[in-house]
């Protein structure tokens, strides 16, 4: 590969860049706070976030209807609701 290659640096995981600006963003308030005599007057600056590269949409979640428990859930239920038909009428 080529030098281009080797400075660029690897995308965050979303959830871990929204955490870190989150707790960026706590440690700001918190020392504004602190730092201020009239906290009621107080006014915050605009939120700094780092979403650059930040790939967001389905990529990461867990596809439900992929999963073996999703595919089992419909027997379950057909089972169950044949049953219930069964005792109402039986009475």
């Amino acid at each position: 590969m080529s030098k281009r290659h080797r400075d660029e640096k690897p995308l965050r995981n979303p959830k871990e860049v929204r955490r870190l600006e989150q707790r960026a963003l706590r440690h700001r308030v918190g020392q504004t706070l602190h730092e201020s005599d009239d906290v009621e007057g107080v006014v915050f600056d605009e939120i700094r976030t780092e979403r650059r590269g930040v790939k967001t949409g389905m990529t990461d979640r867990v596809r439900h209807w992929k999963l073996k428990s999703w595919k089992r859930r419909s027997a379950v239920q057909a089972q169950r609701n044949a049953t219930l038909a069964a005792i109402i009428h039986a009475d």
